[in-house]
């Protein structure tokens, strides 16, 4: 018996093997060696002398470079006098690794003129570089007969000197009989009496590969063991394959691109050290074939036009990799109960309805982790969904499964994202044990109408977006109690009321339009920023109660919100955007300091009312286009990096007794507005500072 890498083709090989005395690194004696031969150059090659270099492999072992043996001749030609010297030709050989040159390696040889006279080729002196690659060794099995007192197997070797892809006699340079039922090296099996050669085997330490056979039925009843790869591919005629005793395997199992295939029998295989993957076996109906299979190293399904389910893995319960399950045409339930098991995607599978992933009910342990989290997209026909594992370590995603209507989430610990997107029939989902999302909650483009979170709302520490859904409500009691970064709501068109607390990031809150009530608590300071632009019927931001913006403030107010509120606010660290037709109070009546521009447009108001305690503005302060407004006061507020007030066509009077520092102020296109009333305005302020256009020069001061 020996131990080496070994190759089993169907009467020949081309794939590198190291038997017995069969090594890569052969002595010249024994294996093909490359040999240089260095010839005068002839006066027609080169008129003033030089060498003819000729290499190739010594295929007949002779020693000697027949010119039969030659693959490649250089010559290397003395230059022309005056330049002329007395200069010797020299080849310099270097080996080349197995790579894009040479599959299995080689030699690469080096020539040209020591012009240096070192008596060595140099990099810069190399005129040719020729390269010789090594043949590939070829393999032959055959019946060992009255080799073996027994059965055995004869295993051929060789190198195809006369590369015509086939190991004939005359290049044979070893032979191992092996008559135990243990073979080691890997092996491709392509005919029957390679099959047949392989029948008294049990164990395989190595690889086993069946590739086009023209059989109807494998059968190898006796192998139980093969520490290596399983590879059955490519058969047109093959419709059952079985190995029965088989118990192990130590590499991958794959079984793809055979036509006929519809029958597998693996009746004892326990374990698949690495991958399982069955993919383009367009009659294999079911996976019962493998029912005593408890743990793969990963397991892909693709491409199998005639699955109907995977009721077949009845004792699979490990799964250390990844699932992947695609494109099966038939595949109408997914169910697994696993105890482990790395990411799940099941996309496309146009015939799936049902899935579960879950751990088995007997598995009495609360310790069992989803390894990798889930991805369920594009599987139209999907009803319900359930994924039950104490803790997912990954993302949770399921998107664009059209008829989707029930989601069921029964994990405790969630350290990823929950998304579930454009799943247009979605009606409910149910997480009645999820207490914690490490991650994001993105719900969105979905018509959700139920979330059932179980006793205590979520604490999610990403991302928190609804979005396009038909829930009613979103509160902090029932879903969701507190958020780690921003969290957004829009379109969601049957919510009238969104109540959060202990939010650390920012708000978005946009075309929400049955929305009457929005709170915020026990956010005293709102990290990112504020946003509530076009919710149609809700009337004030009376409830949202932090004192603190450290982004943006933007309003956009519908046409139900007359006044704004936002009652305690006395900071923003960005800019402010007020605009709405309807408002006729901006609120903001706590308000002190803006850290960068405060923008007021568009609004009703007729008299100036909000903003009445802002003090500073670092940025710009912009007054704009107020169709109604007769009226800026702005009682306490002193400076503004620049300060424009224009387009507001009734604007008479301006009442800012406290400002009096800018970098410039501009106060244009107020059509109703006294020259004279700027220019008290502008008597408040450095000279030169001011500048006005557009105003009403022929209108009359008010009093001071």
């Amino acid at each position: 018996m020996f131990v080496g890498a070994l190759w089993l083709w169907g009467g020949c090989s081309s794939e590198p093997v190291t038997p017995p005395g069969v090594k890569d690194d052969l002595p010249d004696s024994e294996l093909p060696a490359v040999l240089v031969r260095q010839d005068e150059a002839s006066r027609e090659a080169c008129a003033h002398g030089g060498a003819r270099v000729r290499s190739g492999l010594d295929a007949n072992g002779d020693g000697v470079l027949d010119d039969a043996e030659v693959q490649h001749t250089t010559v290397i030609c003395h230059p022309a006098p005056p330049e002329q010297e007395e200069l010797d030709a020299r080849v310099r050989l270097e080996p080349i690794p197995a790579g894009e040159a040479c599959a299995e390696g080689g030699t690469a040889v080096l020539s040209g003129l020591d012009a240096n006279h070192n008596g060595t080729l140099d990099d810069a002196e190399v005129q040719q570089r020729d390269v010789i690659c090594r043949e590939r060794l070829l393999t032959r099995l055959s019946p060992a007969g009255g080799a073996c007192p027994g059965q055995g197997v004869a295993i051929d070797f060789g190198r195809d000197l006369d590369a015509d892809g086939a190991l004939s006699q005359g290049e044979i340079v070893a032979t191992q009989v092996e008559c135990s039922d243990v073979l080691s090296g890997t092996f491709t099996v392509r005919t029957a009496q390679e099959l047949a050669a392989l029948a008294p085997i049990r164990v395989i330490i190595g690889s086993l590969r069946f590739t086009a056979l023209p059989l109807e039925t494998v059968s190898l009843p006796g192998l139980e063991v093969i520490t290596g790869d399983l590879t059955l591919t490519d058969h047109r005629m093959m419709k059952s394959f079985s190995l029965p005793a088989l118990v192990s395997v130590g590499g991958f199992l794959r079984m793809s691109y055979n036509a006929l295939l519809a029958q597998v029998d693996f009746a004892k295989l326990q374990r698949v050290e690495q991958e399982l993957m069955l993919y383009d076996n367009p009659l294999l109906e079911t996976v019962a074939g493998w029912p005593e299979l408890d743990s793969v190293g990963a397991l892909s399904l693709g491409h199998n036009s005639s699955l109907v389910d995977l009721r077949g893995f009845t004792k699979l319960r490990a799964v250390r990799g990844n699932v992947l399950v695609y494109s099966n045409d038939a595949l109408a339930d997914f169910s697994l109960h696993l105890t482990r098991v790395g990411a799940v995607m099941v996309r496309s599978n146009p015939s799936l309805r049902t899935m579960s992933l879950k751990v088995p009910d007997d598995s009495g342990s609360s310790s069992l982790s989803f390894v990798g989290g889930a991805l369920v997209e594009g599987n139209p026909a999907l009803t319900t969904l359930e994924l039950g594992f104490p803790t997912v370590t990954g993302n949770i995603q399921i998107l664009h499964d059209a008829a989707l209507q029930e989601v069921t989430v029964t994990s405790w610990q969630l350290e990823g994202s929950l998304i579930i997107e454009d799943d247009s029939a979605l009606a409910r989902v149910i997480a009645p044990n999820l207490n914690v999302v490490s991650g994001s909650l993105r719900l969105a483009r979905s018509p959700i109408e139920q979330l059932d979170f179980g006793p205590s709302p979520l604490s999610v520490r990403g991302e928190l977006r609804v979005a396009n859904t038909k829930l009613t409500a979103f509160s902090a009691t029932q879903h969701v109690s507190d958020v780690g970064g921003d969290a957004s709501f829009s379109g969601n068109s049957l919510m009238t009321s969104l109540a959060l607390s202990r939010l650390h990031g920012g708000l978005s809150v946009s075309s929400n339009d049955a929305l009457t009530d929005l709170s915020l608590v026990n956010t005293d300071v709102l990290e990112g920023s504020l946003g509530v632009e076009g919710n149609s019927r809700l009337e004030s931001l009376e409830g949202v109660r932090s004192r603190d913006i450290r982004g943006d403030l933007y309003i956009q107010a519908g046409s139900r919100m007359t006044r704004l509120s936002l009652p305690e606010l006395r900071w923003v660290r960005d800019s402010v955007y007020l605009l709405g037709t309807d408002l006729v109070d901006v609120g903001l009546d706590a308000l002190e300091f803006v850290g960068q521009d405060v923008r007021v447009g568009y609004t009703a108001m007729s008299r100036w009312k909000g903003l009445g305690a802002l003090r500073q503005v670092a940025g710009n302060f912009l007054v704009f286009n107020h169709p109604s407004l007769q009226e800026v006061s702005l009682p306490r507020l002193q400076s503004s990096a620049v300060l424009n007030i224009y387009g507001n066509p009734v604007l008479t009077r301006l009442s800012l007794p406290l400002f009096t520092s800018a970098t410039s102020v501009t106060i244009s296109d107020n059509a109703a507005l006294p020259v004279c009333e700027v220019d008290r305005f502008f008597s408040q302020l450095p000279p030169g500072l001011g500048s006005q256009e557009g105003n009403d020069a022929a209108g009359v001061c008010s009093s001071p």
